[in-house]
């Protein structure tokens, strides 16, 4: 509707024009020249200021649009990391080793850890850990670290029981949420093999025991070493109802430790006595065989160092398969 009105009046404006040009022409028709001159000047100026007019009109009905272009905020991508630090350069002996790793967020939030143990080909661990399912079973043990910050973890290989040499891969990875959404992937791996550690396993058959260990004593005299010899069973041996372990060793403090492994590896009984400190001495102990289903099981004798590193002693045990039958 604007439109028009502005429309009409500019055509009102240039008949009035017109108008005004018609009637300064008859009324000056009978000038003389220099009023002419004078005269057209005015209709000059006249028709000037209309064309000024309806320009100026034409601009005002002009519509402008902005457009406003949103420009995503840029980051600079600092990639996550996984460190695991002490993997072992050499074969582990230890029963028990603890794999030391860290991560480093980077400049997104930790969105899941997964660890991923193969030994020997086999898949024996694969956990997989994120911010929704933790706290039902961690109970926050496990951090998710956020951007730009770190987290310290530990992961046990156990080889407790075990009597051959194992190979491992441990693959340790997480999962990183940046600020514009992507997700990042990163991941550290550790080749590790485990090798039994040598010890000093003695049967002692015939043993004299009214006049104690002396035919151990006569062979084994180094007071540098420590030993758990079994005289009763002997490997493979069939035993039955309560049966008498017996043996000889030379332990700190004359402590020494037994325990009966089946055949998943499974301690089913544990328990300690006497034997020789700093000299060969006898031990005697009573497994009550009726509680235990028949089968294969390994009767283990060993020594825990109870000094705190004090005692220079090297710590040895003896692990024998027996079997168990009551039927």
């Amino acid at each position: 509707m604007d439109y028009f009105r502005k429309t009409k009046f500019r055509e009102s404006s240039l008949v009035i024009v017109l108008l005004v040009i018609g009637v300064i022409y008859f009324t000056s028709r009978d000038t003389p020249a220099k009023e002419e001159i004078d005269m057209q000047a005015l209709i000059d100026a006249a028709v000037e200021e209309a064309l000024a007019n309806y320009t100026e009109e034409s601009e005002t009905t002009t519509t402008s649009s902005t457009t406003t272009t949103l420009v995503e905020e840029e980051f600079e991508l600092d990639p996550p990391k996984v460190l695991i630090n002490n993997c072992p350069a050499s074969d582990i002996n230890d029963a028990v080793y603890e794999l030391l790793w860290d991560i480093e967020a980077g400049s997104g939030d930790v969105t899941s850890i997964t660890i991923l143990v193969e030994k020997d080909e086999d898949i024996i661990a694969d956990v997989y850990f994120t911010k929704e399912n933790i706290s039902s079973f961690d109970g926050g043990l496990i951090t998710f670290p956020t951007a730009y910050s770190k987290g310290s973890y530990s992961y046990q290989i156990n080889n407790t029981y075990d009597t051959e040499s194992s190979a491992y891969i441990i693959e340790i990875s997480i999962v990183t949420e940046q600020p514009n959404g992507d997700l990042v992937f990163a991941y550290d791996l550790c080749f590790a093999n485990y090798s039994p550690p040598t010890t000093t396993t003695i049967v002692a058959p015939n043993l004299d025991y009214e006049n104690g260990c002396s035919s151990l004593l006569d062979k084994y005299n180094d007071k540098s070493i420590s030993l758990d010899a079994i005289e009763s069973p002997f490997p493979g041996e069939i035993i039955s109802k309560i049966y008498t372990v017996k043996g000889c060793s030379s332990s700190f403090e004359g402590t020494i430790y037994w325990e009966l492994i089946d055949i998943f590896g499974n301690s089913v009984e544990r328990n300690f006595t006497n034997g020789g400190a700093y000299e060969m001495g006898l031990f005697e102990f009573e497994i009550d065989t009726t509680v235990f289903e028949d089968g294969k099981y390994f009767l283990r004798v060993y020594e825990i160092d109870e000094s705190d590193g004090e005692s220079s002693l090297k710590r040895s045990e003896t692990l024998l398969q027996i079997y168990i039958s009551n039927s």
